[in-house]
């Protein structure tokens, strides 16, 4: 069985207005995405925000009849205390009730070097695509670490633009990016700015840790679940003193002089986070906050910020960059 990254496409079809009421517009798109594939074995979400575990509602309701009962839904818990030996011990069950039901699915049971072996191959990949990021603009990076997500191939040459070779490094902070935000990563390259770091929920922070070669050979399940599960900050974790801590490692080292958190209006995991960020940042944070509009979507899914385009966005960038020179 093969891992698919669902990044929501721009055009997924829409979902009745009573549906989508009160989701917000990253779970709706993901909703929409795994409603349109028509390839999926399975959907699979996590636990890691409720609108995330409202989408698997609503996919359990209405995946059974758009793909004629063939592709179940998974809610894999992941626990938001996540320091206690009990909370360890959840994820790790959690692991194996996902592996049987692949098993289900028609899926194998790996041994535990065939586990092994994949695991290798996967940071393999994750560390060729390391190495690529200061030869790639922000919005190259961030595509390719979505397609990492899928298959665990070494990172092709996009034939892009080259990221600019000045300009100011900046970090951008926050959740998960529709394909369509990813054109606020090039208009911070256009107002000259430098992406080093990409800290979305899509980015790099989300990359696992490297894994202790030893504690795969001795148990690479135990291994798996420790790299993901406390290996990875994040916003939702409590308490979540780990991201700021990585944050504050990752940012000295690239030399960051600004951040902008981006995130949605009705994101309440991000929107707590954005005080504490601009308490704590050593350097100046931009809030870029986003929302969707229902007409907006259903004609080209474009982003609005709270002025209601991206325009605006672009001129708050700028502003921005003015002020970190």
């Amino acid at each position: 069985m093969a891992p698919a990254d669902n990044s929501p496409a721009d055009r997924s079809p829409m979902l009745p207005t009573d549906v989508v009421q009160g989701v917000c517009p990253y779970a709706r798109a993901f909703v929409q995405a795994a409603l349109a594939d028509t390839q999926a074995a399975a959907i699979v979400v996590t636990t890691a925000c409720d609108q995330m575990r409202h989408a698997a509602g609503l996919l359990a309701d209405i995946s059974p009849r758009k793909h004629n009962g063939r592709c179940p839904v998974f809610l894999l818990n992941v626990p938001s205390t996540w320091r206690t030996a009990a909370a360890k011990r959840l994820y790790r069950d959690e692991l194996k009730r996902f592996g049987r039901f692949l098993v289900e699915l028609g899926g194998k049971s790996p041994s535990p070097a065939q586990l092994a072996r994949v695991m290798l191959d996967h940071q393999r990949a994750r560390s060729a695509l390391r190495e690529t990021r200061e030869r790639l603009s922000g919005r190259q990076f961030a595509e390719a670490i979505a397609a990492l997500r899928g298959q665990p191939t070494p990172p092709r040459d996009t034939g892009g633009a080259p990221p600019p070779s000045g300009g100011i490094p900046l970090a951008i902070v926050g959740g998960p990016l529709l394909e369509a935000d990813y054109a606020i990563l090039d208009l911070i390259e256009q107002a000259g700015g430098r992406l080093v770091l990409n800290a979305t929920e899509g980015g790099e922070r989300t990359l696992p840790a490297d894994f202790d070669r030893q504690r795969i050979d001795d148990d690479p399940l135990r291994e798996l679940a420790d790299a993901y599960f406390t290996g990875i900050p994040d916003a939702f974790r409590r308490p979540n003193t780990e991201l700021y801590e990585w944050l504050g490692r990752e940012m000295a080292a690239r030399d960051v002089r600004g951040v902008l958190l981006r995130r949605y209006v009705w994101c309440d995991i991000w929107h707590a986070e954005l005080y504490k960020l601009k308490q704590w940042s050593p350097v100046p944070v931009l809030d870029t906050s986003a929302f969707y509009e229902d007409s907006a979507l259903r004609e080209d899914n474009a982003f609005h910020d709270g002025a209601g385009s991206l325009a605006h966005t672009a001129g708050r960038i700028e502003t921005f960059m003015e002020i970190l020179k």
